[in-house]
């Protein structure tokens, strides 16, 4: 503890005078650098008003030559002595000492040198080598008619090139004819360098090509452009200062002193630095394994909180990019296989890769032992084929099986491809209780998806004229929701709300749920109510919270006259807009009994037709491109219909409305649908009706008592199923109708069963018979007439018939 003490006290005093020491150095540095700014932007501003007044005498020297030249040649005739007489007079007056050479040039192209004389000429490089530069120029000149300076190359007495200006001033005689041109040679350098022979440490250049900055700190330069007639050039002017060349010495000085003292600065901080590095290294070696710890605990958590379906795709990519993470490793996969979830993830892409049935491969051989396994030379490992090897290029892997109370599901695998022996057995350990968390959740899963199964099988088992709705409305909403956006968790969400949205029918009696004519207002209400048992139902399912507005008002509408509560527009939420759609679809796409399923386009026209009153218009406009491909969809829904129950459990369940259930037998508006039947198919048949003589009596019903009369009704019912069959209706109390086919003559038939009636019951018996199609051609006719001879058969045995009571 008193060594570290020591040492941070010593660190800080160390650190404390290098700061020192740096600040003090880099003020110095500093100071210097601001004073050499200074005296080399002071210097650029004397230099470049140097280089204006050296450009400004030069436009004089220039235009007061060019004016001198203009005004010698004037009034110039048609005489050779005259003009030379001109040309005399002009040299008389130019500054030769910067004028090279004077020459005429005739129309003809013949040369006249007139100054210097031709035993000291300073030839004209144009005429000596690009004469047709000359000519152009001179063309030029004598186009626009007065004299003009153009650039031109010179060669001084050392045969030099450089920079030099040509004059040229053609010559037209009084009316207008060309003589030729007077061409003069300047040397520009020459004038400049006169012009800064009294300055010291000046330097002047000329060119025609502007030139570039000066890159060393020594000199400081300006650079001016020339501009007149044709010519452009750039006079750059260069200064060396003593001052800022012992400033820039002494910059030099602070620098080399200054990486000095940050050496000795170094060096004594060197032996704490190195300290304080193992210290960190300590630390981080600490922290890095307190982050794979916090990586691995965040794993467990996420692998255990999926809480919809584990093996979809979105799932599989989070869980194998958790793997690369926590491994640190390249390459990772999971492979189930009766879902046929078969993937690889690169750390960029997901790939679909079924390795548990590559043979040769890891996973296949840890499918195939039952046994995880850890690979530290994935090359060398001789069960594995070459091919997986250089498919998979990794070096080194460990894979683990997903298990979970004997059930097998797949492998999870992790690879590293940079090095070999990547893995330890802590991470061969861990990747097992992954392993395990997975199978949890796939087994936890599918058992929550059987759940799902058996409630859907006992909403759909109340109505098999709805079979298959539910899931197919649960398919139409996700479709839906995809179009319009929608993520993956609320597609999924919006489905299961699909699946049960219509659960409350179990709260709905049979006797209301299965009639198959027209409901009554009464009925009607009871049956508008199943939206809210759904809801009631389900609204304490955690993971349903969010579609349980959908679940509720699936049958609310667009303009408010929907149930249960009358919403209205966006007022309804978007599950219970998009459900509505969804379930209606499915109603006008499925046969039902009483209509036939509408094709594409009388559904695409059903659905237009009722956006803006029962449907949200906005979603009928972005689903309408997509009409013919949801249509699809629902065929093949429908090729997948299962049937719950054998056909006679569903005859059963009908039969709720044409039996009577005290006796078994028919109810009257079942026999007359079987006399509908055998007159379609034009069958011979008598319809009759038989009763108990005046069982209705108050008095006799009272002597008897209430059971033993139900006992009555229940043998003669009996009596009467054995004897006719199943074509037998009871109506209120004893009377029972009945049909007896293939016979024009049933009245032996009749006496028959009455005398067995009356000797199994001890009581008096009466009946009545029509035939068809001898009394009737239809049901109506045939009941009137019974009715009619019912009536006659009860008068009569009314006035004979006395009974003992």
């Amino acid at each position: 503890m008193k060594s570290i003490k020591v040492l941070n006290k010593n660190l800080i005093i160390s650190v404390s005078v290098f700061v020192i020491l740096l600040i003090i150095s880099l003020f110095m540095y500093r100071t210097l650098k601001i004073i050499h700014a200074r005296t080399d932007q002071i210097t650029k501003e004397d230099l470049l008003s140097e280089a204006k007044a050296t450009s400004r005498n030069l436009m004089i020297f220039l235009t007061e030559n060019k004016a001198l030249l203009d005004k010698t040649f004037v009034g110039v005739v048609e005489d050779k002595f005259k003009l030379l007489s001109f040309c005399n007079q002009y040299i008389s007056f130019a500054p030769k000492k910067y004028i090279k050479s004077i020459y005429f040039v005739t129309h003809s192209k013949n040369v006249l040198f007139i100054y210097p004389h031709i035993s000291d000429i300073y030839i004209p490089i144009n005429i000596l080598k690009n004469p047709q530069t000359i000519n152009k120029n001179i063309k030029i000149a004598q186009i626009e008619g007065g004299s003009l300076y153009f650039n031109s190359e010179i060669l001084d007495k050392n045969l030099n090139r450089t920079m030099g200006l040509m004059l040229i001033k053609p010559i037209f005689s009084n009316s207008m004819v060309y003589l030729g041109s007077i061409v003069e040679n300047i040397d520009i350098q020459a004038k400049l360098s006169n012009i800064f022979l009294y300055l010291n440490d000046y330097s002047v250049d000329v060119s025609s090509i502007k030139p570039k900055d000066e890159e060393a700190n020594s000199y400081v330069s300006a650079v001016l452009p020339i501009n007149i007639d044709k010519v452009n050039f750039y006079i750059k002017i260069r200064h060396s200062s003593h001052l800022k060349n012992a400033i820039f010495k002494n910059i030099k000085s602070v620098i080399l002193n200054l990486l000095l003292l940050i050496v000795i600065s170094f060096i004594m901080l060197l032996s704490a630095i190195i300290i304080l590095a193992q210290k960190e290294k300590r630390e981080t070696e600490q922290r890095i394994i307190l982050q794979r710890i916090n990586k691995r605990i965040k794993m467990i958590e996420e692998t255990i909180n999926i809480q919809e379906e584990y093996t979809s795709e979105s799932n599989i990519k989070k869980l194998l990019t958790m793997v690369n993470d926590v491994f640190e490793g390249d390459l990772s996969g999971i492979f189930l296989k009766d879902s046929k979830m078969n993937y690889t993830f690169n750390g960029e892409h997901i790939k679909y890769e079924d390795y548990i049935s590559m043979k040769g491969s890891a996973s296949a051989y840890v499918w195939d032992k039952k046994k995880g396994i850890i690979i530290n030379d994935f090359r060398k490992a001789q069960f594995i084929d070459d091919e997986v090897k250089k498919r998979t290029n990794v070096k080194s892997s460990i894979c683990a099986l997903i298990s979970f109370k004997k059930h097998y599901y797949g492998v999870v695998c992790a690879g590293n491809s940079k090095r070999s022996n990547a893995f330890r057995q802590e991470d061969f350990n861990f990747l097992k209780l992954i392993a395990h968390n997975i199978a949890a959740n796939v087994y936890y899963s599918s058992l929550s998806k059987n759940i799902t199964e058996t409630l859907l099988n006992a909403i759909e088992a109340r109505d098999s004229y709805t079979e298959g709705h539910s899931r197919r409305v649960g398919e139409y909403a996700r479709f839906i929701s995809k179009i319009l956006g929608f993520d993956e968790e609320f597609q999924r969400s919006i489905f299961i709300a699909g699946l049960f949205h219509d659960v409350g029918k179990v709260g709905i009696p049979d006797i209301i749920l299965l009639k198959p004519t027209k409901l009554s207002p009464n009925e009607y209400e009871i049956m508008k109510m199943h939206p809210v048992f759904s809801y009631e139902i389900l609204r304490n399912i955690e993971s349903l919270q969010s579609v349980m507005g959908g679940i509720r008002g699936h049958h609310e509408r667009w303009d408010g006259r929907g149930y249960p509560d009358g919403l209205r527009g966006e007022n309804i939420p978007i599950t219970a807009r998009i459900l509505a759609i969804a379930d209606s679809f499915d109603a006008i796409t499925t046969s039902r009994p009483y209509k036939s399923a509408m094709i594409l386009a009388q559904t695409k026209k059903e659905l237009l037709d009722n956006a803006s009153t029962q449907f949200d218009p906005e979603i009928i406009e972005r689903i309408m491109p997509h009409i013919e491909e949801m249509y699809n969809l629902g065929k093949s829904l429908r090729l997948d219909k299962r049937h719950l129950f054998p056909e006679y459990i569903e005859n059963a369940r009908k039969s709720i409305f044409y039996t009577d259930w005290f006796t078994g037998l028919m109810t009257m508006e079942r026999l007359e649908n079987t006399i509908r039947e055998l007159i379609v198919q034009n069958i011979e048949f008598s319809l009759c009706r038989m009763d108990i003589v005046n069982f209705v009596n108050i008095k006799y019903r009272l002597k008897l008592g209430k059971r033993e009369a139900s006992e009555i009704i229940l043998k003669m019912a009996n009596i009467m199923r054995k004897n006719i069959g199943e074509d037998v209706a009871r109506t209120p109390e004893d009377i029972f109708t009945f049909v007896i086919k293939g016979t024009l003559n049933p009245f032996e038939f009749i006496n028959q069963v009455a005398s067995e009636v009356e000797s199994e019951l001890k009581l008096p018996i009466r009946s009545a018979c029509v035939l068809y199609p001898k009394d009737g051609s239809n049901v109506n006719e045939l009941m009137y007439r019974l009715n009619i001879r019912w009536k006659e058969s009860v008068c009569k045995l009314t006035n004979q018939t006395t009974l003992n009571i």
